[in-house]
């Protein structure tokens, strides 16, 4: 037992600073990853200061990619930390059980540590030692960084390493070897060389000892992969461009590493027609998707693989651009797609309006993109330029009805919305208008373009749902749901539930306000989405009785609140009243004032 809450169960694993061992948690019942530091380096205060900073820095930090950091404490001349427990295995394990694995193998991986990687990097840490032991992948695949004991902070005097060359000489970029300052293109280095590995099961530098593998990349150009294995020159020059000597060449942030790997792992030197001719496939159905909601997130992968293979061949044709555009869209919006599907689909959908202008369908994908991105105001323009060229067209009402809340008319936004569901009925915002003037009615309409986008099978569809639940204030509708959302299998199921149970009963509020983070964090240039989880998160903080203010502030926030819930959303009803709330309404109402000029000259009103 340690500090009379934890005991101690198998070892995980063990390092150069301590011991890692699987914990239970006897105080609040969970288990926990422990690790204990090495007695010997209890006095050194290096070593502390080390152990310290991992778990200051590693806070900064939220993002579903890089594993928690819990607390810090001691017990006697013991110190140690917890963390997320993390079910699966390490990079590391996978490597030395299957090596080398193929480019399309490694998608999900590579571009989960470039996920997490971007947002350390966002918060301004610099891991500096990424490694296949401080990779680990949970039982559904998903990458969590870890170990940060020898991160810096780039806002801590310089990066420069001042207490000796530090790190993991396989892995260390070349400025990190020769002890020279470091910024977020040293870890993009040092994902290049686990791509390396990955691609070919060796690391790109060898020598007798650890200092002559260290020093042998500072005057080397990086090994080409295709010595060792037969892959595309694509999938090869992102490898070597990864791992360029000069920090000035390699690729600018991880994130951009990212997109470069997948679109090189795409099926080069393909035809479009062999693509849509090839035993065992059906024609690629350029003139129809799946309606909204109906999907299962397997079938938009697969779908975006077809995409992606035919883009190759074709990517001046503008049906195949903006159908393209239109799935990474939809991938996004059922809470499975990254940012940079967001910047993708953008440029494709724009590529796709300058080469056939005058197309309904491609200004409101270009109005949807463009919305979720934090585009009100261009996308209420280009959403009405769809229905100026077609009425009817659904996807640029919703996007209209999404900006009316945002400047807080409700009204606009039921007319909006009711005309399309005339022609196609949606279940939560159809009852929403049928008794259009409850506050749980409005609480529905509020999110109701969301959960229409959102299958039973995605997490949007059942935190829309728990948060309706929570406006309407109905006991009795906790009783159905808990049991629905904890019977559900889906991506985010644990954060949902700790947000679900925190809203019935008022339960670990922080917990939940933790998670609301991580998911925001997960996709920071999701500027629409953001707005909306930013509001469940001020939510929490007044059912745990301290009402954080700031995260209404546009210029704190970063995102201002729509007004539709400012001014309606039932929750916010003691809050009216307060002194701090006229503040509020009045900066977001600034905030919005550009939205609300797009949607009167739409409307052909008086700017």
């Amino acid at each position: 037992m340690l500090a009379g809450r934890y005991t101690l169960g198998p070892v995980l694993g063990e390092g150069g600073m301590g011991v890692v061992y699987r914990a239970h948690d006897g105080e609040l019942g969970d288990d926990v990853a422990l690790k204990l530091l090495h007695r010997q380096l209890a006095t050194d205060e290096v070593a502390l200061a080390r152990f310290r900073r991992e778990v200051r820095l590693a806070r900064r930090v939220v993002h579903p990619n890089v594993a928690r950091v819990f607390d810090l404490g001691t017990d006697g001349d013991h110190h140690y930390l917890t963390m997320e427990l993390i079910e699966g295995e390490s990079l590391d394990d996978l490597l030395m059980r299957d090596a080398p694995l193929a480019p399309s193998d490694l998608q999900s991986l590579v571009v989960g540590i470039c996920e997490g990687l971007a947002a350390a990097h966002r918060a301004g840490v610099v891991h500096r030692d990424l490694k296949p032991e401080n990779i680990l992948i949970d039982a559904t695949r998903q990458v969590k960084i870890t170990d940060f004991g020898i991160a810096r902070a780039t806002d801590e005097r310089a990066t420069r390493i001042t207490e000796g060359v530090v790190g993991t000489p396989a892995y260390m970029s070349p400025e990190q070897v020769a002890g020279g300052d470091l910024d977020a293109r040293s870890d993009v280095y040092s994902v290049g060389v686990l791509l390396f590995e990955m691609l070919t099961g060796t690391t790109p530098w060898q020598g007798r000892n650890a200092i002559a593998v260290a020093i042998a990349r500072l005057d080397a150009e990086p090994p080409d992969p295709r010595e060792h294995v037969p892959i595309s020159p694509s999938v090869a020059e992102v490898v070597q461009r990864a791992m360029a000597r000069r920090p000035a060449d390699r690729y600018a942030s991880a994130q951009e590493l990212a997109r470069a790997f997948t679109k090189a792992c795409t099926g080069e030197g393909k035809t479009l027609p062999s693509l849509l001719t090839a035993p065992g496939r059906s024609a690629l159905p350029f003139d129809s998707l799946p309606p909204s909601g109906e999907h299962r997130p397997a079938d938009v992968d697969r779908m975006i693989a077809r995409l992606e293979e035919a883009y190759c061949a074709t990517p001046d044709d503008p049906i195949l651009n903006i159908k393209y555009a239109s799935v990474l869209w939809r991938r996004f919006i059922a809470g499975d797609g990254f940012d940079f599907d967001l910047e993708e689909a953008e440029a494709m959908a724009r590529r796709a309006s300058s080469m056939q202008p005058g197309v309904a369908a491609t200004e409101s994908t270009l109005a949807a993109i463009l919305l979720e991105r934090g585009e009100a105001a261009a996308a209420a323009e280009a959403a009405f330029r769809a229905l100026a060229l077609d009425d009817h067209e659904s996807r640029a009402r919703r996007v209209l009805a999404e900006c009316s809340l945002l400047t807080g008319d409700l009204g606009a936004a039921s007319r909006f919305l009711g005309v399309d569901l005339e022609a196609s009925p949606a279940g939560i915002a159809t009852r929403a208008l049928v008794c259009a003037h409850s506050d749980a009615a409005r609480a529905a309409l509020m999110l109701a373009d969301q959960a229409t986008f959102a299958s039973r099978s995605t997490w949007p569809y059942w935190l829309n749902r728990v948060r309706i639940a929570h406006w309407a204030g109905d006991p009795g509708q906790w009783q159905v749901l808990l049991p629905m959302v904890a019977a559900e299998l889906f991506p985010r199921r644990d954060e949902i539930l700790s947000i679900t149970g925190a809203l019935a009963h008022a339960g670990n509020v922080e917990d939940a306000r933790v998670r609301v983070r991580e998911i925001i964090e997960a996709t920071p240039d999701a500027r629409h989405r953001r707005t909306w989880l930013t509001t469940l998160e001020f939510e929490l903080s007044l059912l745990g009785g301290h009402p954080d203010v700031d995260l209404l502030d546009p210029e704190i926030a970063g995102v201002a609140p729509p007004l539709a819930w400012l001014r309606h959303a039932p929750s916010m009803a003691t809050c009216r009243g307060e002194t701090w709330y006229a503040r509020v309404d009045h900066r977001a109402t600034f905030s919005r004032r550009d939205v609300a000029t797009a949607l009167r000259r739409g409307r052909g009103e008086s700017a």
